[in-house]
């Protein structure tokens, strides 16, 4: 080797190494009455170890150290200790399966330790927090293992590395206090590194690839077979197949515009929409009792921008939309606060119809049997804001109400709600309407009767009406022989029957409301003098015979 190598390879010694050193150093701040034997004793293990450190920083005093002063300690002087992660919220069913075999219930606190593997199953989130407050939440039908935990003593650097089998999780990892700190989660495919950030990730099962998506600060993620690393900026995700290079940095999709919503949700399953996202495929829509998601309610996938919530105790929620891009990658979400008060819920109004209308009277009103209802509070008002209440019965015990007492013309609204068995008053149901109409006048008769016909007619009440004419066999009008709707105030009867009838009329407004019937009006057969012209022909026969 000529001899400009070797200076070479000796420059390049004497600068990295000390670089390589540094970089394995932890840097201890002196504080205010701090001594060489409590740093030592506190953090190195031994308070006789204070000789190294003294040498290494060139102190020439040990009885006394600066205050300020940034001491130097090799990472390997520093006693490291095993660590331990704690359940910080569950929701659903979430187990452990423990080194031995064992398995249990996940609770809130529960600690674990090196070796266990956390499982999620349907409808079930778990958040785990790491001694550097590192915030790990799994998804629904996951599974990760916690192959490493460890600490470098009480200096706050942290040591975490984990191995997600399948499924999703997000992370909110502490940003890293010394050059002690990792943390590492890995798949089949490839490996995640940060300090200090927000990102999710998924293993997939049905092809081995992994998929990275960040939220917040940087994440490396490499894949050890393929020997590449790619460096994630916010805004940025990847998509890494076993034995591939990741995927160069793909732009996440932008979270989606979503709505205003009233201040309160005032029934259940309330729809939200969404404007879509330009290379959006689908979404996925999050529900939360908790603004940091430690656990996830409810979700849904979705290829349409949007989707109706689930039922829902009343309360205060958190929902989070994202859209998801054709490599499945997800990209950055919004978030709405919402404010449930739907229960008990109102009963659905069954009559009347609605707009329907009512000649000078409030109508029945009825309405279905409300799971939860003990009874319910009806509300009747002459404008549809229910500024201007006209009848509030608070405490009905029914599911209909009947109004005694006649009701000025005009649109009526009505609306109800249900009061539970602890006197607690839900929501009001939808504001149906009903219109209170005056009754047609009713109709004068006139009669002009022919050897042939009979013509009635009466006075033209008011333009756009109608006339019923009933004629039957009997006062009751139970046996009918004609019903008609006519346009004009006249009817011609003929007079040609051998039985009494029976007329009646009443008008028809252009509501379809109806007044009251005439007077039934009975209508005798002409007299048959046929009987008399039969008895003088058999009397002449008779006597032509004699």
């Amino acid at each position: 080797m000529k001899m400009t190598q070797w200076r070479f390879l000796l420059l390049v010694t004497i600068l990295v190494l000390p670089l390589q050193s540094k970089a394995s150093e932890w840097i201890y701040l002196v504080s205010e009455g701090d001594s060489l034997w409590d740093i030592s004793e506190t953090y190195l293990g031994s308070a006789t170890s204070w000789k190294k450190v003294q040498t290494l920083n060139q102190l020439p005093d040990p009885n006394w150290v600066k205050p300020g002063t940034r001491l130097r300690i090799p990472l390997a002087w520093i006693a490291e200790n095993s660590a331990s992660a704690s359940v910080k919220a569950v929701y659903g069913n979430c187990r452990v399966v423990h080194v031995d075999g064992t398995e249990e219930e996940l609770r809130p606190g529960d600690q674990l330790n090196l070796g266990d593997r956390v499982q999620t199953f349907n409808e079930s989130t778990v958040s785990v927090e790491f001694a550097d407050r590192t915030i790990v939440t799994l998804d629904s039908n996951s599974e990760l293992v916690l192959d490493h935990l460890s600490a470098y003593g009480t200096t706050g650097m942290v040591d975490s590395r984990l191995r997600l089998l399948k499924g999703r999780l997000e992370t909110t990892v502490t940003h890293a206090s010394g050059p002690g700190s990792r943390f590492e989660i890995h798949t089949t495919a490839a490996i995640s590194a940060v300090r200090g950030t927000k990102y999710r990730m998924a293993a997939m099962e049905d092809d081995g690839s992994s998929r990275f998506e960040v939220t917040g600060g940087v994440v490396d993620v490499s894949n050890p077979e393929a020997k590449g690393v790619v460096a994630l900026n916010i805004g940025f995700g990847s998509v890494v197949s076993e034995g591939q290079l990741p995927l160069p940095p793909q732009a996440l999709l932008t979270a989606p515009d979503l709505p205003e919503l009233p201040e309160i949700l005032n029934r259940t399953n309330w729809p939200i929409t969404w404007n879509a996202v330009e290379k959006a495929e689908k979404y996925r829509v999050r529900l939360s009792d908790n603004s940091s998601f430690e656990t996830v309610l409810w979700q849904n996938v979705t290829d349409q921008p949007s989707v109706k919530l689930p039922t829902l105790a009343d309360g205060k929620y958190f929902l989070r939309v994202r859209a998801i891009d054709g490599l499945g990658l997800e990209g950055m979400e919004r978030q709405l606060d919402l404010i449930q008060a739907a229960n008990p819920e109102p009963p659905v109004q069954l009559a009347p119809a609605e707009a329907s209308a009512h000649t000078d009277k409030i109508p029945d009103l009825s309405w279905s049997a409300a799971s939860q209802a003990n009874l319910y509070h009806l509300q009747i008002a002459r404008d549809a804001r229910f500024n201007n209440i006209v009848i509030d019965q608070p405490s009905v015990d029914e599911i209909q109400y009947s109004h005694v007492g006649g009701a000025e013309p005009g649109t009526w609204y009505w609306r109800v709600a249900s009061i539970d068995s602890n006197g607690h008053r839900g929501p009001f149901g939808a504001v149906r309407s009903f219109n209170v109409v005056e009754q047609p006048p009713a109709v004068q008769l006139d009669y002009n009767s022919t050897t042939e016909n009979i013509e009635i007619s009466w006075s033209h009440t008011t333009s756009g009406v109608s006339y019923q004419v009933q004629i039957a066999h009997d006062k009751k009008f139970t046996r009918l022989i004609s019903d008609e709707t006519l346009s004009e105030p006249n009817y011609v009867l003929p007079t040609t029957s051998s039985k009494t009838r029976y007329l009646r009329i009443r008008t028809v407004d252009s509501n379809g409301q109806v007044s009251n019937w005439t007077d039934v009006q009975k209508i005798a057969p002409e007299p048959n003098d046929s009987w008399k012209v039969a008895l003088g022909i058999i009397l002449t026969m008779v006597l032509i015979a004699l």
